[in-house]
């Protein structure tokens, strides 16, 4: 993939396609960045990255919160300096099963899914433009 030593940060990267994808990218020598709402899944996903030998860290994290997408890049941009590779992997239900549900589940849904996208694509992408070189994924 020519991806050795880019900075990849995985939304969700805990479990599931998040973490499938974040463990590629470490196989293919990324430094990858994980992020989860639970301490214990970060821990987790660390521990299972190790074999990779790459640079990897967790960011424990409600990202939906507001200004944690910029609290998170920042923590990043102090720990690597850049991001290479963004990958929107946040997503749930926030058990909103009725498509009758209040305008204000529909705008938590709304944020989590699409607006922490947002966000963390407005961050990144001055520096892969000033770089001439990057990649952005949306799940």
């Amino acid at each position: 993939m020519g991806i050795k030593d880019k900075v990849a940060l995985v939304t969700g990267g805990c479990s599931g396609i998040g973490y499938a994808i974040a463990e590629s990218l470490a196989e293919e020598g990324a430094n990858v960045i994980v992020t989860s709402r639970k301490k214990e899944k970060v821990d987790e996903a660390l521990k299972k990255l190790k074999k990779y030998n790459t640079k990897n860290y967790g960011i424990v994290t409600n990202i939906t919160d507001n200004n944690e997408p910029t609290k998170v890049f920042n923590e990043i941009m102090r720990e690597y300096k850049t991001v290479d590779i963004l990958v929107n992997n946040v997503g749930d239900t926030l058990n909103i099963l009725d498509p009758f549900c209040s305008e204000n589940d529909w705008q938590r849904l709304f944020r989590l899914i699409l607006g922490v996208a947002i966000e963390l694509n407005n961050l990144v992408i001055p520096i892969m433009r000033k770089k001439k070189w990057g990649r952005i994924v949306n799940i």
